[in-house]
């Protein structure tokens, strides 16, 4: 007597239930006179069509899938998810769970949104007009591409680099053209949807936000080392090209970022702020390599018409600031300050200062004894506002005046930079001191210091 052995999948687990035997394997039943012929005649003539139910094995391979993902276990869910799919291509659930799992194992180096796209809209079609199950597919694509994007993004912050900045202008066109067809796709299937508007989400503006972090991320440490060296002695002239470089792509950056924010006015605003306060800075640092003699592409000295080509870019920013806010003051134009220090040459030595064929006497040189409002240039985006010429009158006219005043703005310019440098970008800085600011010039303009244009004594 031969082996009880279904003949549909080869399997040697059969059970009798309910008075026949049934494969545990492939769902195949036997009546009690089949499984006899099979196991005296080895064989049993099955004729029409026989109906495999697999809906066990699916259901398992489903729930396996879903643990899967749920511990980011993307490979192992594909795999499960590949498995139905070969038994039944119609399930929109798992099409779902596919491009969900394809998606997330996407990395800059192999991209699998455009795959993930493809499984979302064949779930969307077999799905029909299911909204419920539509808004899941549509959140669940969102958070891929936020996350595609942010890859891009923490790729910069880590190194700071010309391709880097690329990369992240690409996946702004790639995430907006992705989430365009995916919500078309969703429009034509849900026609009769009274909440098709719902799909319309603002993913501009996550994409502005992480660009504006990420152009702050990749530029500010590079700018901090160059800094650091300058204030120890004198910064190198590799150093010098590595700041000018990061303030290039940071320029860029925030551009693009001015661009996604559209309509959102803070967004806008907080941009040109940053942009405001770092283009001062580099035109200072760009008076400073000018006078040093470092040279721009390895052979052509700087010259001052190219100081003044940042100049002009920040007088730029101030105009669009007074189109953002009628209540703006336009600064007049910014002369850029030779701090003092010279840059050095590519074997550590200082470099002495030289003069390049152009009149340096029309760089101002201020005094080292007075400074910039760190404080509240940070609060109010601007060493040249009513507010802080109104501050810098009291400190030049009142402070200055007593020698305990001197030693306080002495004492307060030594630790103001590193403040502004820890905590300036925050909203809680900021808004705790414009409230202290805000009433100390409302009483210093009542005791008759003027908010009119001021230049700086010296002391």
């Amino acid at each position: 007597m031969k082996q009880l052995k279904c003949e549909m999948c080869g399997s040697t687990d059969l059970i009798k239930q309910d008075g026949v035997f049934v494969c545990q394997s492939c769902g195949v039943k036997y009546s009690v006179e089949e499984a006899k012929k099979m196991m005296v005649e080895g064989t049993v003539v099955v004729e029409g069509v026989v109906s495999v139910d697999e809906t066990a094995k699916i259901e398992n391979w489903l729930n396996l899938s879903k643990n899967a993902i749920d511990s980011g276990n993307y490979v192992e869910a594909e795999s499960y998810c590949n498995k139905i799919l070969e038994i039944d291509t119609e399930n929109a659930e798992v099409w779902a769970i596919k491009g969900k799992s394809a998606g997330w194992q996407t990395t800059i180096a192999k991209k699998r949104l455009e795959e993930a796209l493809s499984c979302f809209c064949k779930a969307i079609t077999l799905s029909k007009s299911n909204s419920e199950f539509h808004d899941t597919i549509y959140t669940d694509f969102l958070n891929l591409l936020i996350a595609y994007f942010d890859l891009h993004c923490e790729n910069f912050k880590t190194y700071a680099s010309e391709s880097n900045v690329s990369n992240i202008t690409d996946a702004v066109t790639e995430c907006s053209d992705l989430k365009l067809r995916l919500e078309v796709e969703l429009l034509q299937t849900d026609a009769e949807n009274e909440e098709t508007k719902k799909y319309y989400y603002n993913l501009n503006y996550v994409m502005a936000e992480k660009t504006y972090f990420a152009a702050l991320g990749g530029y500010c440490p590079v700018r901090d080392i160059y800094e650091n060296s300058k204030f120890n002695d004198y910064a190198t002239q590799f150093e010098y090209e590595q700041y000018r470089d990061a303030f290039q792509y940071f320029t860029t950056l925030l551009n693009v970022a001015i661009v996604l924010y559209e309509g959102n006015k803070e967004g806008i605003i907080q941009c040109y702020k940053a942009l405001i306060m770092e283009t001062k800075n580099f035109s200072d640092e760009s008076v400073c390599a000018y006078v040093s003699g470092v040279n721009y592409d390895g052979s052509n000295a700087w010259t001052k018409v190219y100081v003044d080509v940042y100049v002009d870019k920040l007088m730029e920013y101030h105009n669009k600031m007074k189109e953002l806010d009628d209540s703006y003051v336009v600064p007049s134009r910014y002369i850029p300050k030779n701090n003092n220090y010279s840059i050095a040459n590519s074997d550590g030595s200082p470099k002495g200062n030289r003069e390049l064929g152009v009149d340096v006497s029309t760089v101002n040189n201020s005094s080292s004894n007075s400074g910039g409002c760190y404080i509240a240039t940070c609060v109010y985006g601007s060493y040249d506002c009513p507010q802080v010429w109104t501050l810098r009158r009291y400190r030049d006219n009142a402070l200055a005046s007593t020698w305990y005043g001197r030693a306080f703005i002495r004492t307060y310019y030594a630790i103001s930079p590193t403040i502004v440098k820890l905590f300036g970008e925050t909203n809680w800085f900021k808004n705790i001191w414009k409230n202290k600011l805000d009433k100390m010039v409302s009483n210093l303009q009542s005791n008759g210091f003027e908010d009119t244009p001021y230049q700086d004594k010296e002391w």
